[in-house]
């Protein structure tokens, strides 16, 4: 293994003329080169290799204008066109912009490629001799070359690099996760314990002397001494201000891979966050660099940096259920979970959710990896050379045979579309006994579906199956795509009577739902549900100017003579009919302001539609947004198009008797949906609800459980 060491070195005067004659001659290769390479790559298509450039060097040297190079370290030379190679490669890899010229007046360096020693209190440079150095550690190994830079305060460092042993011994295994902020520069959690670390701010405390020092620099007469006096006391400032950061991280760091062997971070967008009105505080944390600290030293000492992708809501998720609070903005700093009711400060929280993504992640990289026991917890170290498996026992222990103690079957079928990747896709667990509350949500979770249905033995003597219907977020005490797709799920499966048309009733939290089934031999092909609770007026007023504002529209995009009104067959939802079908493209959801206006509304899902100009008494177009329930948009909602039937049957132009409609939704999202809405009407009342569709299975595969979590060990079969 390979390490690097950075030391302070005190030339004397000779050997600062000396370093400052091989910084000159390296920056004008590198520059001599560069403009050489671009010119032949303008004139020819191609540029030039590094054994182009050596070779070219070498008769450079001789030429009579240019005899002063044969003062440098020739080897220094053919480090400068290495360098100069990569660079292209970078470039050209698209890692790295395109190379640069190399001035005089920045920081200088050269790098010796060989022939360093450490010679007593000093390191031996060919052509300089035994520099005088403060070298803070004992170097064993082989040097391999050794960088040499000069500051622009005039200072000057050695970066060695060495080889090292690179076997290691884990005497102990702790898992943590971090949470990176700027109130909080880090809160960190174990497992056990949480705490945090405050940011130091050395750009916010050293501002003042900064102010000062380029008020000076801006005084002095361009040119003069003087001002050159200054830039260097303005980059004393900027030197202290990095070396003041640097330091804090270092300690920070050391501090956390001495507690730890495996922490997990997010993989922060630092350029992104680096944008905002919080750029300056942003640069100021140093958040990159403390990740960088992290992972070259756990990675010395066998452990590892785990980074969690930049999209997990680890903030928003309950870290005691699962529950997630889409309704988190940044201000808020400590929340309640309306799910179990748990008070969470935000950061704390937020560290543990990614130390339980980092092993969810760890535990899923199985591929000729290490194992081992990170304080009762299976985890596995990716690439890391360990000599000893230590195993600390406590008694939330949780091993690989652990995982296989339960085992659940699944299917997920898009429900509402004769072809897969359209409709509404939907998770059936048919044989769900034995889950929790908190299972069932964090495997809801899980899919990320905008339901996941699971499937229980019959409580009364008339139901044929209990279900229980999650969102991400929440349980539903009802919903039509859920109960269409689970029923084609039981038929298909076997779990029902095979005949022409059977009628099963599910158990759901509004009562007994029945939902006939039409079959083509054993296959089911269309599904329809009666619903268990007819369509209700929800009261309240909805200011029209509110409503389009939430939707990115003006109030002359609404319907006139179609005022919204709410309807609930269990679950509340807002009817807004727009003029047309480009009206309902160019919706957009405004989630600050559906927050403040409509967030404690009895109804605040929201469905807007338009009537098909072509068959306006039986077709519409519709979209759905419901942010409370976790969904922002949905491309079928068969609950929404039942309490239409309320909306639909309040119309003057509904006739007694059946009404058939076909609602037309998830257009805009790619995943077209047809819903069949029938509703009875007689002496202007609703007295009947059914909505049907077809649906198609996707895949179907296993989910591992074990003690009382899920471990995303998913295998999936199309």
């Amino acid at each position: 293994m390979l390490n690097v060491l950075k030391v302070r070195i005190y030339p004397n005067k000779e050997q600062e003329l000396a370093l400052a004659k091989n910084f000159g001659c390296v920056r004008f290769v590198w520059n001599y080169y560069l403009n050489k390479t671009n010119n032949q790559y303008l004139e020819t298509g191609k540029g030039m290799t590094y054994c182009d450039m050596a070779k070219d060097l070498t008769q450079l040297k001789k030429q009579p204008n240019f005899e002063w190079l044969a003062e440098a370290t020739a080897a220094t030379l053919q480090q400068s066109l290495k360098n100069l190679e990569s660079a292209f490669k970078n470039f050209f890899s698209t890692r790295t912009k395109f190379p640069k010229f190399k001035s005089k007046h920045k920081k200088q360096s050269i790098r010796y490629p060989e022939s360093c020693s450490i010679r007593n209190n000093g390191i031996k440079l060919p052509k300089l001799g035994v520099v005088k150095a403060k070298i803070s550690q004992v170097i064993n190994g082989q040097i391999k070359s050794v960088t040499v830079s000069k500051t622009s305060t005039d200072k000057y460092f050695a970066a060695i690099l060495f080889e090292m042993d690179d076997s290691t011994t884990i005497e102990k295994l702790k898992i943590s996760g971090i949470d990176l902020g700027l109130s909080s520069l880090v809160t960190v959690f174990d497992g056990e314990t949480t705490y945090k670390v405050d940011p130091i701010k050395p750009t916010r405390k050293y501002a003042k002397r900064l102010k000062r020092r380029q008020q000076a620099l801006s005084r002095k007469a361009k040119g003069s001494n003087n001002r050159q006096k200054a830039v260097k006391e303005v980059a004393k400032v900027h030197e202290k201000i990095a070396n003041t950061r640097q330091d804090f991280l270092h300690k920070l760091s050391r501090k956390l891979c001495d507690e730890n062997q495996i922490v997990v971070a997010e993989n922060l967008s630092i350029k992104g966050l680096a944008r905002t009105k919080l750029a300056k505080s942003i640069h100021d944390a140093g958040f990159g660099m403390l990740l960088n600290f992290l992972d070259y030293k756990l990675e010395r000492e066998g452990g590892k940096l785990v980074e969690v992708d930049r999209f997990y809501p680890s903030t928003k998720l309950c870290s005691c259920c699962g529950f997630k609070n889409d309704l988190l903005t940044l201000s808020i700093r400590e929340w309640i979970c309306p799910e179990c009711e748990s008070h969470h400060d935000r950061d704390e929280n937020a560290a543990k959710n990614l130390r339980e993504e980092g092993m969810r992640i760890l535990s899923t990289n199985t591929d000729g990896q290490s194992e081992f026991q990170a304080w009762g917890e299976t985890v596995r170290l990716v690439g890391t050379c360990t000599q000893k498996r230590v195993s600390v026992n406590q008694e939330s222990s949780v091993t690989a045979s652990a995982w296989r103690r339960e085992c659940q079957s699944y299917y997920t079928a898009d429900v509402f579309s004769d072809r897969i990747f359209g409709g509404n896709p939907l998770a059936v667990f048919p044989e769900a006994s034995g889950l929790t509350h908190t299972q069932m949500q964090k495997i809801a979770a899980e899919f990320n579906f905008s339901e996941t249905v699971f499937v229980f033995p019959p409580e009364t003597p008339q139901g044929t199956k209990k279900v229980r219907i999650f969102t991400p977020s929440t349980e539903l005490p009802f919903a039509g795509h859920p109960t269409v797709g689970t029923a084609y799920i039981l038929a298909l499966i076997g779990a029902i009577p095979p005949h022409q048309e059977t009628t099963i009733y599910l158990e759901e939290g509004v009562g007994l739902v029945p939902v006939k089934i039409l079959m083509d031999g054993e296959k089911p092909v269309y599904s329809e549900l009666k619903v268990a609770q007819l369509p209700e007026l929800v009261t309240d007023t909805y200011a029209l100017d509110d409503l389009a504002a939430i939707l990115s529209l003006s109030v002359a995009d609404f319907l006139p003579g179609y005022p919204p009104r709410a309807f609930s067959c269990g679950l509340p939802f807002l009817f807004i009919p727009v003029r047309n079908r480009d009206v309902l493209g160019k919706i957009k959801l405004n989630l600050s302001l559906w927050s403040s206006l409509l967030g404690q509304s009895p109804a605040n899902s929201l469905f807007v539609c338009c009537f098909d100009p072509e068959s306006p008494q039986s077709r519409l177009y519709g979209r759905m947004f419901a942010p409370g329930l976790g969904v922002m948009e949905d491309p079928a909602t068969g609950s929404a198009v039942a309490a239409l039937a309320g909306y639909l049957g309040g119309l003057e132009s509904s006739r007694e008797g059946m009404n058939q409609w076909t609602i037309i939704q998830g257009v805009e999202m790619g995943r077209p949906s047809s819903l069949q809405l029938k509703f009875q009407k007689n002496n202007r009342a609703i007295t009947e609800v059914s909505v049907g569709g077809a649906s198609v299975l996707v895949c179907q595969g296993k989910m591992i459980i074990a003690d009382g979590e899920t471990k995303s060990d998913i295998k999936r079969s199309l």
